[in-house]
């Protein structure tokens, strides 16, 4: 079985990061993936865009 990780935050508090607290965040997310690696539980990722360039899809019920 796969699954999808998504990890995410509010976009203001990101925009309002110093360089340095956007770097710390930055190696914890490569640690984190790296230990994700190891246990071969990752195939890939990248960053996303932002929220406001999303497209929401809702099934019809």
């Amino acid at each position: 079985m796969k699954y999808a990780l998504l990890i995410y935050g509010p976009e203001q508090g990101w925009a309002e990061a110093s360089q340095p607290e956007r770097e710390k965040v930055y190696v914890q997310y490569r640690e984190f993936a790296q230990m994700l690696e190891t246990r071969g539980a990752i195939r890939g990722g990248e960053e996303l865009d932002l929220t406001s360039t999303a497209t929401t899809v809702r099934p019809q019920r």
